[in-house]
């Protein structure tokens, strides 16, 4: 009778060396551009960099694809894509009050590759001049919307976290110069 063998240690075999086995695959090349996007095209999904936290900045990334179109141009503006945050129906912060907060430059958005944009949020409430007079968005769950002007929005709710207590430390004295003060107070 023999005795089983083992497969523990079998590896597969390769008509390529060591060297075939290396190579990368070369990635298929990016879809050009064929023109402006059809901004009802456009799909603008938002998503919050980081911890949210009240009272201070909040920064979104807007992540840009196409349905259909493989590639195409477009110009990212505050006349071309819109971000709200709300919370239920209460409109909280929006794009079209504070224009400034949504950079403008040219982008290639593609159906398969995502551009991205970043949107900065003061976390207070807006109004229609954008001033700095309304009052700060509370701590809670809100929902950030976004949407090229004519196309369909898509949303991401986010929790806006308490602000850090700033952490104060003791810093204690070495226990020589403490002693030396308590022997010089009783001189």
């Amino acid at each position: 009778m023999s005795e089983p063998v083992s497969t523990a240690d079998a590896r597969p075999t390769s008509d390529h060396g060591p060297a075939e086995r290396r190579k990368k695959r070369t990635p298929k090349p990016l879809a050009e551009p064929s023109g402006a996007c059809e901004r009802s095209d456009i799909v603008a999904s938002p998503e919050v960099v980081g911890t949210a936290y009240a009272g201070s900045l909040v920064r979104f990334r807007v992540r840009l694809t196409t349905e259909e179109m493989p590639a195409c141009t477009w110009t990212v503006s505050s006349t071309s894509l819109v971000v709200k945050l709300i919370s239920g129906t209460d409109r909280i912060w929006s794009s079209q009050d504070c224009p400034s907060a949504v950079p403008t430059r040219q982008v290639v958005v593609r159906k398969k590759l995502a551009a991205k944009v970043h949107v900065t949020w003061r976390g207070q409430r807006s109004d229609a001049e954008c001033s700095r007079a309304p009052e700060w968005a509370q701590p809670g769950w809100y929902h950030v919307a976004a949407a090229a002007f004519g196309a369909e929005p898509t949303d991401e709710q986010f929790q806006l976290v308490p602000p850090v207590a700033e952490t104060i430390t003791a810093k204690p004295k070495p226990q020589r110069e403490q002693q030396k003060s308590e022997n010089a107070h009783r001189d």
